[in-house]
């Protein structure tokens, strides 16, 4: 999946991290289209998926949000992300707004 201006394209791009679609394809487009307006969200997910996605979304001035590891079903992508990402918020999933 891809930002292409304001849509979000589902791409047969190449695997990353063994699987398509991957977050951070996602995260990178959409930190270059939106820059500031982005906020990429982590939640439970295997291995470190997400977190070059949201390093990318930092370098433009997005914010980063990762579900607490200790909340999460399967916690290597959170807890990933916390190891290498500045993240403005970290928050149980039950903190998590539906609207």
């Amino acid at each position: 999946m891809l930002v292409d201006g304001p849509v979000i394209r589902l791409c047969k791009g190449p695997k990353e991290h063994h699987t398509r679609p991957a977050i951070d394809p996602l995260f990178r487009s959409a930190a270059l289209t939106r820059t500031r307006d982005v906020v990429g969200l982590v939640m439970t997910g295997a291995l470190n998926d997400g977190t070059a996605g949201l390093q990318a979304i930092k370098a433009c001035g997005g914010r980063a949000v990762v579900q607490d590891p200790e909340d999460a079903f399967e916690p290597s992508m959170p807890a990933s992300a916390l190891a290498w990402v500045e993240v403005d918020a970290m928050a149980p999933l039950d903190r998590k707004s539906t609207r």
